[in-house]
Parts: structure tokens; C-alpha cells; sequence
């Protein structure tokens, strides 16, 4: 299987990370002149559920990744904060291909079929408004690491049509951003709802989900405590 490496997006995503930890911390260190007191910085925890979507195509029927993950929280100010955390998703693809010839003669369809894990790894900036209310909305940014690890089948339809096992173990970087918000019931203790779209791609033909791009948008709810 043909994977095609990207230093450059790596070094990329790894000056944008760099930028928006020295971003955060120079806003840190201006705080004292808008007027705010500030607060201590504080440790938080997020645990959500949510679900994945992919696109798709009249060629390929991807079901919403399902899955669940953690986030640790380190408060900069009443207002910037980072971020990272790990999360583990599950999906099931579906998709056909037609194969052809050197000279363009149509030999075949091909249909695939396989369970995926995705296992992202993102760390980035949060930032959160001072508003006098329960409800805290946020917006987030940052970059992760991909793996993605399949198992399924290919088979060939039509007359006399032979079935092979197939795998792939495939990782890359991307990028994500998100929006959400969080009903605080105590200091101690949240309710957190938020939308992610994370950029995937993997430069390569062949993929965990049989695409070359896991980039979607997830909806993730979950529950924040303060440590």
C-alpha cells in the first residue's frame, strides 16, 4: 500500500502549535492591563461521548464514528487556557470502486467493507469569554496525530467474484477547531456540549476508512470537573 509522508505539514503544524502557545502566554502576560483581576490558573477534566461524521458518496457509505475521549484543561488566565487530550473512535465502512485497464477497459467492481479505530492525540488553545452567567461558551484550536488501524474485506462482485482479508496502519497530522459551551452547575462541576471539525488527510490511495481524508465534523457531550 502506497503512504506518502509530509514533512513539511508536520513542521507547519508543529510552527502553528508553537504560535499558539506563545500567543496565549504574551495575552497572559497582558491581562493585569485590561482592567481584570484575574484568577489562579486551574486545572480542569472533560469526558465526552459523541459521534463522527464523514462524507459520502454514491461510492462510499461511511457510519458516524462513535466514540469517547478525555481532555485536561490548564487555565492561563480567567479567559485563555490549553489544552490536550486523547480519544478513541470506532467506524464502519462501505464502498465500491471500479477497476480498469491499462487502456481504460472497464475489468470490474470491487466492493470493500471494514471496522476502523481512530485513535486522535490533540493539543491546542481554548478560549473562553467572562460572561456573568452559568452558561460559558468556548471556542478551541489546535493540532493532533492521527493513527488510524482497519481490518476488513474486499471482494470482487459478479460471476465467480473472490473475497481477500485486507488491514492498513496509517497515521497523520491535522488540524481542529471547535465551539461549544459549558452549564456550569457549581465551581466543581459542568455539563459541556461542543462541535469539532478536524482536517485529516493521509496522502495515500488506500486508507483506514477507504478514504483519502477522515476530515468531518464530530459532536461530542460530556461531563467537566475541576481538579
Amino acid at each position: 500500500m502506497r503512504f506518502s509522508r509530509t514533512p513539511l505539514l508536520c513542521r507547519l503544524a508543529m510552527s502553528g502549535f508553537l504560535l499558539i502557545v506563545g500567543c496565549t502566554t504574551l495575552l497572559h502576560a497582558q491581562a493585569p492591563g485590561d482592567g481584570r483581576t484575574g484568577t489562579p490558573a486551574e486545572m480542569t477534566l472533560s469526558i465526552f461521548v459523541g459521534g463522527w461524521f464523514l462524507p459520502t458518496s454514491i461510492w462510499e457509505n461511511n457510519n458516524p464514528a462513535l466514540g469517547a475521549g478525555a481532555v485536561l484543561r490548564y487555565g492561563l488566565s480567567t479567559v485563555f487556557a490549553l489544552q490536550g487530550g486523547i480519544s478513541l473512535w470506532r467506524i464502519g465502512s462501505d464502498d465500491q470502486y471500479r477497476t480498469l485497464d491499462s487502456r481504460g477497459n472497464f475489468l470490474g467492481i470491487f466492493r470493500r467493507t471494514a471496522t476502523s479505530t481512530i485513535i486522535p492525540v490533540e493539543a491546542g488553545a481554548i478560549y473562553t469569554p467572562e460572561l456573568d452567567t452559568p452558561l460559558r461558551p468556548w471556542i478551541s484550536f489546535g493540532i493532533g496525530f492521527y493513527p488510524a488501524f482497519s481490518s476488513g474485506k474486499e471482494t470482487l462482485l459478479g460471476g465467480g467474484g473472490s473475497t481477500e482479508d485486507i488491514s492498513t496502519t496509517l497515521t497523520a497530522p491535522g488540524f481542529y477547531g471547535g465551539a461549544g459551551a459549558a452549564y456550569e452547575i457549581d465551581h466543581a462541576f459542568a455539563l459541556t456540549l461542543e462541535v469539532v471539525y478536524r482536517s485529516v488527510s493521509f496522502g495515500s490511495e488506500w486508507l483506514s476508512t477507504w478514504h483519502d481524508s477522515l476530515s468531518g465534523v464530530s459532536v461530542q457531550a460530556g461531563v467537566r470537573f475541576a481538579l
